[in-house]
């Protein structure tokens, strides 16, 4: 896979040293893919060890140039209501970007019952004007994107996801 200008490649070596870099030699998994008309997100598992997470946006954005990054967290969370609805997510933080990327069903107290959805909440805390949202479909890689990441982390011999705390600030719907 060969990476153009303005493209955000954060990568992680969880339970390694240095970052990845992703050239197309390596081999990698696909655990969660949205694109919709501003921003492309991806994030890949690489059997080399490294989680990276390509974002690219596709109109102006205030984002942009190539950057990297060790992941300081990566967690995960699970919320439910609207009767029936729920959402998972996986958090990802380099020490100044949360990137959250979800997927959801609509419960039956909801304005649209049982529509499935995905998509990326990316904020920097020190600089609002930095953050973007993305929605996508909730199809193969992104419906399942909570236990993508789990299964590729232990395959790889990683620890699992930290459970996000609850009742804490990212335990909530997105």
């Amino acid at each position: 896979m060969k990476l153009g200008p303005g493209f955000l490649i954060l990568a992680a070596g969880i339970g390694l040293t240095g970052c990845a870099t992703v050239d197309g030699t390596a081999e990698s998994h696909i655990l969660f893919n949205c694109q919709d008309k501003n921003w492309s997100v991806q994030l890949i598992g690489t059997d080399s060890g490294q989680l990276v997470l390509t974002t690219k946006p596709l109109s102006d954005s205030p984002i942009t140039g190539n950057s990297t990054s060790n992941w300081q967290e990566i967690r995960s969370g699970h919320v439910t209501g609207q009767e029936g609805g729920h959402q998972r997510h996986i958090r990802l933080f380099d020490g100044r970007r949360h990137t959250i990327l979800f997927e959801g069903r609509n419960g039956q107290l909801s304005d649209d019952p049982g529509r499935t959805y995905a998509g990326v909440a990316s904020f920097e805390p020190s600089d609002p004007q930095r953050s973007f949202a993305v929605n996508c479909a909730a199809d193969t890689h992104n419906a399942n994107v909570a236990e993508n990441v789990r299964a590729w982390l232990l395959g790889a011999g990683l620890p699992a996801p930290i459970e996000e705390v609850e009742g804490g600030e990212f335990d909530a719907w997105y």
